[in-house]
């Protein structure tokens, strides 16, 4: 079974996707009194009380009882023995005078009784007199818990403030509230309110939380309360050597993680070299702990180490402890104290290819042996003790000694939980009883598709639509299948056309075709599919050659929203006039600036140059931030600021909005004023406008370079408010005219996919400008370089685009966690090296592979991938001139992380057999691509080229040839969960040999 979903097929609640198994818990009263107006018990009124003369007044909580002091009291029929059972009573009391009285209390001459004395403290009676202060006239709040055996503690407040011991009295009346028991004496005066019984004696945090209970919370016949649960230390699904918990991750020798487990995927470990080192020291800490794993041993190989922490050197006395399966398959604890070393067996055994569930808890002075859940053995133990003079180092499946690797497991183990304390039998049962989680419902057809088609292009700049993908592609991946020329990318970020062309066998640059009539390509995106286009060069080359058969792979990833390009220099948009008086009016867009010192024009009108109005936004030669707003006459408003100083930079997007109205103008960039300047209003309309560029007595001029979206027009002043509200508007009202709502927007502009105004009263005519480009709400921060996102985080993929800075940094992906593939290029000609460098989870620390070529793994030392960069929001990059971060490169970068039942990122080793290895993925694979680590080729095999291991072919992203075949009987065999590699060829399945992939259903 493999899973994340919070429940389970069958609807009960699963663990295995929670950290901390054991959680906070809900503690519920016996009987809840709240004496708001009634003595009705919460929960279910299964105590009720009845009231003799009792008044209700303001209380704590709503209102409380109050009692006169000679014949008010509350009978009740809650009549547990207080004598021998744990309990806890909580309440709140203000005593109106200092003499001695009932609060509440049980029987007549015998019982337990609570009452308030008038030397100025409340005793809990027959328990050794606990007591707690008290002043008259204030209210204060009182919790007495007994254990059950004698010993009672008092609270003031949430603050303990006694603990006795004594002999205990046996009662079974009911409690009665307001004097003494069954007997007419002692009665209260003053007011009781939120008084609590609960069966247990409740801890320090439970007292606490009812002293800190609010109104809303007493309306609840329950409290939750921190207790001191099991916490978990460590938790290891076995996909990997993640530590879920991130505390102790671990590092993996020839580990086969593609393996079936008890929950999901396990690892299996060969009985000879399998490891996993956890960090020197890490479980120090651990005076106490509990280790659960299952295991499914495979022989009777002795001394097979499951879980440890031990440390030995010559010289030095072993110190720590050790799990181990042992010759029999029983199973052994060693604690190691310097010179005093103990051995525990289990008296039962394991079965071989059987999971089982092995649980120990050792203390310093007991060691307890669980197998699937119930106990098998308990032991007294001396203890054990880190090594403080020589690195203990911690493993899963081996353990070390000195410098070498010995007790090495043979077979799987899975679902390793590590807590800092000895569980109880009962939480022992509760990891035996784990219930995996399902995998969450994705349809793998609408995020990921391979289309086949033939082409029919008979010239030069035919078009072909191809549909059937059921999506957008945010990556568009075809390759001439049955002649050699280039794979052809193309992706949501870059866009399309034969310019926008990346091919993965070849370090060009996209600029490599620079037309379509030269080598044809990829014309556009469409809702269901793409346009292949066929070239003029009589080369095969292109997406359309006529009679030609093609395979086209496509991820979906959507950009969240679009914008507008415009080229700097014949790019414009020109709109019909809006009627605006210049006296009051406010104009809001969203920009981004792809060069420095250039006159750049966001929104422009006709200038003054000519004896017309001029208004415009827009960056002046020393890159300052100008708004001028001029008559006929040359008089108006200028105002600016410098970009430098307030950080309005390049390759960035920023909200600029300015107002005016009849006495000041403002000017806010990402909702913060910069400011603000007094004038008077011209008043005058203007007989052209432009976004993108301004009218000049020489023609169309000072054209925007950058890309621009959601201009809007608004004919009064917006308010500070209504300029944060635009700073952070979503997708979801980008097509909304009348947004912030009742701002009074009489135009807008998405700039989207077009020029039209959302009123229907201005729309534009474009020149020259690119719609359909990467909007404002793709940028990503969430790293030291900006970067635009285009992400599908449901199907763990994104695109990344950013610009090299040459520093060590980080990049956001927006695939909310951690990259386990990253395939980078550089997307113009660089003098540097421009390859596919290409990170895989599974490669050495700091390697790096390169997808247009077969090279063996190559050490980027830090200067690539920084491993140790890599979070569930960003991935690590050097400063190497060679790497993927070339200072002012242009960067793409496909990402993609495992999404159980979907895909999965790993890696295998080969057994050199055309029967051989089997790779579980948990799910049928539509798509493979593989890589030998050591060397040999990239493949891809898929579902519609590939149909069994009689009938398959592969392509090399690495190469331009044509497909080709491993042979009958030979090469992959895809599975209902996973794939097996029939193929003794060190391509795919070379002995020993290891290799990487990524699988998706």
């Amino acid at each position: 079974m493999f899973g994340q979903s919070l429940l389970s097929a069958f609807g009960i609640a699963c663990t295995t996707d929670t950290d901390q198994l054991f959680q906070i818990p809900t503690t519920t009263s016996a009987a809840t009194y709240q004496f708001n107006n009634a003595t009705t018990s919460i929960p279910n009124n299964t105590y009720p009380g009845t009231a003799s003369n009792i008044t209700y007044t303001a209380g704590q909580f709503g209102n409380a009882a109050v009692f006169n002091g000679s014949n008010s009291y509350i009978t009740t029929n809650y009549n547990v023995n207080f004598s021998n059972t744990p309990w806890t009573i909580s309440f709140w009391m203000k005593s109106d005078t200092a003499n001695d009285r009932y609060i509440l209390g049980t029987g007549n001459t015998t019982g337990m009784s609570i009452s308030a004395r008038a030397i100025g403290s409340v005793f809990l009676i027959s328990y050794g007199n606990t007591a707690i202060s008290y002043s008259t006239g204030v209210w204060k709040h009182f919790v007495y818990t007994f254990d059950g055996s004698g010993t009672s503690k008092g609270y003031g407040n949430g603050v303990l403030e006694d603990t006795k011991t004594s002999s205990v009295q046996s009662n079974s009346d009911p409690i009665t509230f307001g004097k003494y028991g069954t007997a007419n004496t002692g009665y209260f005066d003053g007011a009781i309110d939120q008084v609590r019984i609960f069966n247990s004696e409740l801890p320090q945090a439970a007292i606490t939380v009812l002293y800190n209970e609010t109104t809303t919370t007493a309306q609840s016949a329950s409290i939750d309360y921190p207790s001191n649960n099991p916490n978990s230390v460590a938790y290891y699904k076995m996909s990997d050597a993640t530590d879920q918990l991130g505390n102790y991750n671990g590092t993996a020798t020839n580990v086969n993680f593609n393996t079936e487990g008890k929950f999901g995927f396990a690892g299996a470990f060969n009985g000879s070299s399998s490891a996993i080192r956890l960090p020197d020291n890490s479980l120090n800490s651990l005076t106490s702990y509990t280790v659960s794993a299952w295991i499914n041993s495979v022989s009777d190989q002795n001394n097979q180490a499951i879980v440890n922490n031990w440390g030995y050197v010559n010289g030095n006395a072993e110190r720590g402890w050790m799990i181990n399966k042992m010759t029999g398959n029983v199973i052994r604890v060693h604690n190691f104290n310097g010179g005093a070393t103990q051995t525990f067996n289990s008296t039962g055994s394991v079965s071989l290819n059987t999971w089982t569930n092995v649980t120990v808890t050792n203390t310093q002075s007991q060691v307890k042996i669980y197998i699937d859940g119930t106990l098998d053995s308990t032991h007294s133990t001396g203890g054990f003790s880190p090594n403080a003079s020589y690195p203990m180092r911690p493993h899963i499946g081996a353990y070390q000694y000195s410098a070498g690797t010995y007790g090495f497991f043979d077979g799987s183990i899975d679902q390793i939980r590590i807590y800092d304390s000895a569980l109880s039998a009962a939480n022992v049962t509760t990891l035996y009883k784990e219930v995996e989680c399902e995998p969450a419902a994705i349809n793998a057809l609408a995020n990921f598709n391979t289309v086949l088609y033939t082409g029919t292009g008979t010239s030069g700049g035919d078009i072909q639509n191809i549909t059937g993908v059921g999506f957008s592609p945010g990556l568009n991946w075809v390759k001439n299948r049955s002649f050699a020329v280039n794979h052809y990318l193309y992706d949501s970020i870059r866009g399309t056309g034969a310019a926008k062309a990346l091919h993965s066998n070849t370090t060009d640059s996209e600029a490599g075709a620079s037309s379509y009539s030269q080598n044809g390509g990829v014309s556009s995106f469409s809702l269901d599919g793409f346009g292949a286009y066929r070239g003029s060069d009589n080369t095969y080359q292109g997406t359309n050659m006529n009679g030609q058969n093609y395979v086209a792979w496509n991820w979906k990833a959507p950009l969240a929203n679009l914008s507008t390009g415009f080229n700097g220099s014949s790019s414009s948009i020109s709109t019909n006039v809006i009627p605006l008086s210049g006296t009051s009016f406010s104009i809001s867009s969203w920009v981004y600036r792809n060069t420095n010192n250039t006159v750049s024009i966001i929104f422009g009108q006709s200038d003054q140059s000519n004896g017309t109005p001029f208004l415009s936004i827009g960056f002046d030669t020393n890159n300052n931030l100008e708004l001028l707003n001029r008559n006929a006459s040359s008089t108006g408003l200028d105002l600016y600021i410098n970009s430098a100083t307030h950080g309005v930079g390049i390759n960035a997007w920023y909200n600029i909005v300015w107002t005016c109205s009849t006495t000041e103008s403002k000017l806010y960039v990402n909702g913060v004023l910069k400011n603000t300047t007094s004038f008077t209003a011209n008043s005058y309309s203007f007989p052209s406008q432009y976004i993108g560029a301004r009218m000049r007595t020489t023609g169309v001029t000072n054209n925007w370079n950058g890309k621009i979206e959601q201009v809007r027009i608004y004919s009064a002043a917006i308010t500070n408010t209504q300029v944060n509200d635009l700073y952070a508007e979503s997708a979801a009202s980008n097509n909304t005219l009348n947004y912030p709502a009742g701002a009074g927007c009489i135009a807008a502009y998405p700039l989207q996919t077009d020029a039209v105004d959302l009123s229907g009263n201005y729309s534009g005519a474009s020149s020259n400008v690119t719609f359909g480009q990467p909007g404002y709400l793709t940028e990503n921060t969430e790293g030291t370089i900006t970067s635009t996102v285009a992400a599908n985080v449901d199907a763990g993929f994104s695109i990344v685009s950013w610009t090299g800075n040459g520093n060590d940094a980080t990049v956001g992906t927006g695939l909310g966690q951690q990259a386990e593939l990253v395939i980078t290029k550089g997307t113009a000609n660089l003098a540097t090296y421009n390859s596919w460098i290409t990170y895989h989870k599974d490669l050495s620390t700091n390697y790096h592979l390169y997808l247009n070529t077969s090279d063996s793994q190559q050490n980027g030392a830090g200067d690539y991938f920084r491993d140790s960069a890599f979070t569930s929001e960003v991935f690590g990059l050097g400063n190497d001139i060679y790497g993927p971060n070339v200072s002012g490169t242009n960067m793409i970068a496909y990402c993609f992380h495992s999404v159980p039942g979907y895909s999965k990122i790993g890696s295998y080793i080969g057994n050199g057999s055309t029967n051989g290895t089997i790779v579980v993925t948990g799910f049928k694979p539509a798509f493979v691509m593989t890589k030998g680590v050591s060397g040999d080729r990239w493949l891809i095999a898929d579902n519609k080229r590939h149909v069994d291991v009689n009938n398959n072919a592969f392509l090399d992203p690495s190469d331009a040839h044509i497909e080709s075949s491993f042979g009958t009987g030979n090469g992959m065999t895809f599975l209902s969960n996973g794939f097996q590699l029939k193929s003794s060829d060190s391509v795919l399945n070379g002995n020993n040999n290891q290799y990487i992939f990524l699988a998706i259903a």
